[in-house]
């Protein structure tokens, strides 16, 4: 199930249009320090040209491994996350992908507030709209799913909120395409961003972004 879940989102990144890829361009340019916490073995920011420090960071050695074999970040801080202790305003920007979602809601909330410090312009969080269901898998329990966000929540904590895959209704586990063919049917989802731009409580999945 892991190997399907990395194989399908490299396929799109290369040879589809990604919303996602698109906004974290554009929200991240002009920053010059960016921190990439839960950042994982493949993380998307690798497709974010620009950014003269880019530090990783994760509680999973083999993930933060991988990425140092892929080059895609400066710096690397391997700790368990709940206990990354960095100065106030010292990054740019913070980046928050695929891991709200892994926190105890409560336990959520206080990482936000730790993490909304640390930055100094800006911090983006991505993550399913509502609770996604997910298993620890690749011998990683960090990876089971624990709450679940909407964009009602962001807004209470002044964030704004893109929504990022398309209708909810066309993806399903990983935010795969429930239907097949997958290339077309990821297209169809992406089209539907014409309707969840403007209702992106109805979105798949969820950029939040607070300056």
């Amino acid at each position: 199930m892991a190997d399907l879940k990395v194989t399908w989102r490299r396929f799109r990144r290369m040879h589809l249009p990604d919303p996602m890829i698109r906004l974290l361009r554009e929200e991240l340019k002009g920053m010059d320090s960016v921190l990439d916490v839960g950042c994982g073995s493949d993380s998307p920011l690798q497709f974010v040209p620009g950014i003269p420090r880019l530090t990783g960071v994760d509680a999973f050695l083999p993930s933060l491994e991988a990425s140092k074999a892929r080059g895609i970040h400066q710096e690397y801080i391997h700790t368990p996350l709940e206990a990354l202790s960095l100065p106030p305003r010292s990054y740019d920007a913070v980046v928050l992908l695929d891991l709200i979602e892994h926190f105890e809601k409560q336990e959520g909330l206080d990482f936000l507030k730790k993490m909304e410090a640390i930055a100094a312009k800006k911090i983006l969080v991505f993550t399913p709209n509502g609770f996604l269901p997910q298993p620890p898998y690749e011998n990683n329990p960090w990876q089971l799913h624990r709450s679940g966000w909407t964009v009602r929540e962001f807004d209470d904590l002044g964030y704004r909120v893109y929504g990022v895959l398309g209708l909810k209704s066309l993806r399903g586990a990983f935010n795969r395409p429930r239907f097949h063919p997958w290339p077309f049917w990821e297209r169809v989802a992406n089209l539907s961003r014409i309707f969840t731009a403007k209702r992106p409580d109805r979105d798949a999945a969820l950029l939040a972004v607070k300056e």
